[in-house]
């Protein structure tokens, strides 16, 4: 982070936040109070920075009390030097609100500011055009955000994690009003592109958060936590750091979004009466299993019935995207993508391996897979119904098991297994929900944010085993009542020390690369062309993504 110019002393008066722990609370303060003074902008902003978001596009934040109320971004950058620091040639700069020639605003999508300057006269007093050209986009952002208690945002998310009982409650307590749609990413592009985004949306940390952040369409939380009476950066799991992105490196630099919660989703889960009855040993609680293992045990699980049907298919359902393979090859010391992130290699001899594998396990019929669809379209239905004997899914995958009558009684969870001979167990969702850079009201959404990943509904989802909490300091609420609760609980928390962050690339989305794979692969499966030939033309079609993602943001 760097210093552009500094308005004025910063004050040292902390901004008070809502503690998200029940109107019982006698110690409680009033959340209406708490907004209001958190929106309080009749004043400049203590200071703009540059947050070290893109060499092609980083982000300029304006802050007064610590609070971020406005996020410039930057289209096009080059070098120079100011008072011996590097600095920023701010020749296009946008944000997210439209800024009129007479100095109002109005509810539009972003636009350039004083696009017509030349580089001259930006070089000649470089200081002074940096602040007008934040400071007045502020100016414009902090007439425009709706409002304090009694406000309104918008959520596009999953109606079965944020309930109706959750919002009305939030309703109650701080007088803002929710407005909720189902999260459909077609409708999102099409809301994003028309500027009318919501406040807060749902995303993936681990896929998403690079693009997002590339491409201003997240705003940074960071200065929100600093400010929080319930949310310290100290208590959040490190594993909710795939929502941090610093233009370079997935895991640093800014925070874009709070997951709700979260597993290391790479791990195991296995019917033990299956394994019993075909006479196998069952996998260990702190030994992988190797994934030519798993191609193994999948043969002799599975269980053939009449007229080329299938009883009891011996593993998951195969469904290869660029999230597991990338965590696949990892195992065996390798990486898809490239240093850079602007390129990756599906013909290494590591990601060779990983693709082959999906293609024996399709042949040999040992799961569900892109040739024979299955029905329920995910694996929880059959494995509470013994349709299949395992499924590569999370901890969370435990509020499954436990939704059963008789999965309790034999659902075990198992380490993540390897394709090599390096433990990697990343987590490849983080699902939760970031603001959009484009709120009108992003006060209220974060104080949503709060109350959702701290309150109620935060003990609610621990207590329910649907994953990790967020804060490390709501594990205390997990399910440890019945045997597999606790076993599952053990064999995840041997599984943290072998956590890591996978890196995917700000320039494609990882939906838009899956979609390419899950193309080819049945190719391959059904012996069109050889796995090699899947690679390369994978490869080849995904970097041509990038490619376009690099032309559209860079220019």
């Amino acid at each position: 982070m760097m210093v552009v110019t500094v308005v004025r002393e910063r004050s040292t008066r902390r901004a008070i936040s809502a503690r998200w722990m029940g109107p019982s609370s006698a110690t409680t303060p009033s959340t209406a109070a708490a907004f209001e003074r958190r929106r309080d902008r009749s004043e400049p902003p203590d200071r703009c920075t540059v947050m070290s978001a893109s060499i092609s596009r980083p982000h300029v934040v304006c802050r007064k009390r610590h609070i971020s109320i406005c996020v410039a971004r930057v289209d096009k950058l080059s070098a120079m030097t100011f008072n011996g620091r590097t600095l920023t040639d701010f020749s296009r700069t946008q944000c997210s609100r439209r800024i009129r020639s007479d100095g109002g605003t109005s509810m539009s999508h972003p636009i350039p500011l004083h696009s017509t300057a030349t580089r001259r006269r930006f070089m000649a007093g470089a200081a002074v055009v940096v602040g007008a050209l934040v400071l007045s986009a502020c100016a414009a952002a902090a007439d425009s955000t709706g409002g304090g208690p009694g406000g309104k945002i918008s959520i596009m998310a999953n109606s079965g994690e944020i309930l109706p009982e959750q919002i009305e409650a939030f309703t109650k307590e701080t007088g803002i009003e929710v407005t909720f749609s189902e999260f459909d990413q077609t409708k999102l592009n099409a809301m994003i592109a028309a500027g009318k985004a919501p406040d807060i949306i749902r995303g993936s940390g681990a896929a998403e958060t690079p693009y997002l952040g590339t491409r201003g369409l997240a705003l940074p939380l960071d200065d929100y936590i600093a400010d929080s009476d319930v949310i310290d950066e100290d208590d959040l799991n490190v594993l909710g750091d795939v929502w941090k992105w610093d233009g370079a490196t997935q895991g640093e630099g800014p925070r874009y979004g709070l997951m709700k919660d979260y597993s290391q989703d790479t791990t195991i889960w296995y019917n033990k009466k299956a394994f019993e009855a075909a006479g196998l040993e069952v996998p260990s609680d702190d030994t992988p299993l190797t994934y030519d293992e798993i191609l193994e045990l999948g043969r002799k699980l599975t269980i053939p019935g009449g007229d080329g049907t299938v009883t009891q298919y011996g593993t998951w359902t195969q469904l290869p995207g660029i999230e597991i393979l990338s965590s696949m090859v990892a195992t065996a010391d390798g990486q898809i993508f490239a240093d850079d992130l602007r390129s990756v290699d599906f013909t290494s001899p590591e990601a060779l391996k990983a693709l082959q594998w999906y293609v024996d396990a399709g042949q040999a019929r040992i799961g569900y897979s892109l040739v024979d669809v299955n029905p329920d379209g995910w694996d929880g239905p059959p494995f509470a119904s013994e349709k299949i004997a395992m499924t590569q899914n999370g901890y969370w995958f435990s509020g499954i098991v436990g939704g059963s009558e008789t999965a309790p009684e034999w659902g075990r969870l198992a380490p993540a297994p390897v394709l090599g001979s390096t433990r990697f167990s990343p987590t490849t969702g983080a699902t939760g929900h970031y603001i959009s850079a484009f709120s009108k009201n992003p006060d209220a959404a974060w104080a949503f944010l709060e109350y959702y990943t701290a309150g109620q509904p935060g003990i609610d989802r621990a207590k329910a085993g649907w994953g990790l909490p967020a804060l490390n300091s709501l594990r205390e609420y997990l399910p440890q009542e019945l045997e597999y609760q606790k076993l599952a609980l053990a064999t995840q928390e041997k599984e943290e020390a072998y956590a890591g962050v996978l890196q995917f690339s700000p320039f494609v989305q990882t939906s838009a690369a899956n979609a390419v794979i899950q193309e080819i692969v049945p190719k391959a499966i059904n012996g069109d062309i050889t796995v090699r030939e899947a690679a390369e033309e994978i490869t080849e079609r995904t970097n041509e993504l990038i490619d376009q993602g690099i032309e559209l943001t860079e220019g």
